[in-house]
């Protein structure tokens, strides 16, 4: 799937290879192999657990997840047994967020802004893109009545990266800041399903880091995030989302007391509340929509 990209903000023309890929099946197993990308979860636009592809933040490409999603080498086997499907994935190297580096672009959303803004010189610790930084995840999902049920596992990096300001023992003015990629560890559920004429959605994600006590500083805190969705067809074939989304930060306490002085911590819960309103008209081929958040 070759994709064609114009920037309108910076006048320029470039392609990438969406997705390229093998695939096959043998009884009950299905594989595939090449640049895939994936689909985990049931949380719109702020991943609580699909994370196995990196997002191009870079670039505005379409107000979507599924666009701003880069492929990734991997390997894909699913297996059925009866209403069980086990997934298991290979992904040979870290592959990170792809995020803008001019405090300037219109399209900053997730860099390190206030860094670049302030002239504080970043140091990216991205780790090495061989098989020592390979990762694996596995999913399990079976239907149960109305509902779709289904666990999660990830072993790797954090895709993000976690900037730490580094501070003058003396003033404590910031000197500098690290961009560092930790491994890390994802736990997860989800359910999906319908009650009446309203589609429910929730899931729940624990991030395991090497930071189990909180007080480094350069290591992204334990977290937990958890999402509840709800969705329903309204009139003129216009359905409506709604999904809260929180975040919490473990061991903020140790967290607080470990940073450099003047340095800005951290929410230890984070909310977010989104809508979407989606229509779906002329037989699919008009589908304008609304996103909202909060």
């Amino acid at each position: 799937k070759p994709e064609l990209i114009f920037d309108e903000e910076k006048n320029e023309i470039d392609w990438d290879l969406r997705e390229l890929q093998l695939s096959g099946s043998a009884g009950d197993l299905d594989w595939r192999v090449g640049r895939l990308i994936f689909t985990w979860g049931i949380t719109d636009f702020w991943p609580v657990i699909d994370i196995l592809n990196p997002y191009d933040y870079s670039v505005f490409r379409n107000f979507q997840p599924e666009d701003q999603k880069v492929s990734i080498p991997a390997l894909d086997l699913i297996y059925y047994l009866g209403d069980w499907e086990l997934q298991l994935i290979g992904i040979p190297s870290h592959q990170a967020f792809r995020l803008a580096d001019d405090p300037d672009d219109p399209w900053l959303f997730y860099g390190p802004r206030s860094l670049m803004e302030a002239g504080i010189p970043l140091a990216v610790e991205e780790p090495a893109a061989d098989l020592s930084n390979a990762e694996v995840a596995a999913r399990i999902r079976r239907p149960l009545g109305d509902w779709s049920l289904a666990a999660y596992y990830h072993y790797g990096r954090d895709r993000m990266g976690f900037p730490a300001m580094i501070a003058d023992p003396t003033t404590g003015q910031p000197t500098g800041a690290i961009m560092a990629y930790h491994r890390q560890q994802l736990l997860g559920v989800s359910a999906q399903g319908s009650i009446g004429a309203e589609l429910i959605r929730l899931e729940a994600a624990y991030y395991k880091t090497p930071d189990e006590e909180g007080d480094d500083p350069f290591v992204r805190n334990e977290m937990i995030k958890a999402t509840a969705g709800w969705e329903r067809y309204l009139f003129l074939d216009i359905n409506a989302h709604l999904q809260y989304i929180a975040e919490w930060r473990l061991e903020q306490e140790a967290y607080e007391a470990a940073l450099a002085r003047g340095a800005v911590a951290e929410e230890e819960l984070d909310h977010k509340l989104t809508l979407k309103l989606q229509a779906s008209w002329r037989n699919d081929r008009l589908q304008p929509y609304l996103f909202a958040f909060y």
